[in-house]
Formats: structure tokens, C-alpha cells, sequence
């Protein structure tokens, strides 16, 4: 779903056992926040069928700027701070940093 959403100059890709990175070059972090935010909300409405019945999933999501950040490392960091402070305040949210 990520792929689908995200422009053709994106990366995504798995950053952890249940984690993904995004990297939107160009994008400022309101716009990623807003972006973000809308696959957030659609995400939620995917209906997952099991034998066990229907299911549905939601997301947390940090935001950091690269340009902002001393390098990649701490803007990684920072944005991995604001994925648990996302989780902390409730889950299925985006934090920005």
C-alpha cells in the first residue's frame, strides 16, 4: 500500500521487524505529516478476511526532517521518537518532530 501511495522518487521500505521507513524527498513535514495522516486513515478502513473472521489494522507513525536533523542517523532517531511517543499517547496517530 505504501509503495502505491508514495510518488515514483519515494523510498519505503521495512525498518525493524514491524516497522517502515519512508523518505520523501522534496516534502515538507507538514505535507508528510498530512500525507502520512491520510494513509494512516485508509490503511484502518483495509478489512483483513480469517477463518477467525474479519480484522482491521492502524498504524503509529513518527516524522522527522533530514534537513533539520546533523545527519541521517539522528533524523532516524528523532523520527523513531516520535513513532513511541505516538504509541505512548495513544497509537494510531502521526507524530512530528
Amino acid at each position: 500500500m505504501l509503495r502505491r501511495q508514495l510518488r515514483r522518487g519515494d523510498s519505503v521500505g521495512r525498518y525493524g521487524g514491524e516497522e517502515f521507513i519512508a523518505l520523501l524527498p522534496g516534502t515538507t513535514i507538514s505535507d508528510a505529516a498530512m500525507l502520512m495522516d491520510r494513509l494512516r486513515a485508509d490503511f484502518a478502513t483495509i478489512r483483513h478476511d480469517t477463518d477467525q473472521g474479519p480484522f482491521s489494522a492502524t498504524f503509529s507513525c513518527g516524522i522527522a526532517s533530514v534537513v533539520e536533523a546533523a545527519d541521517i542517523k539522528t533524523a532516524i532517531s528523532a523520527a523513531d521518537g516520535a513513532l513511541y511517543e505516538a504509541k505512548r499517547s495513544g497509537r494510531n496517530r502521526v507524530v512530528t518532530v
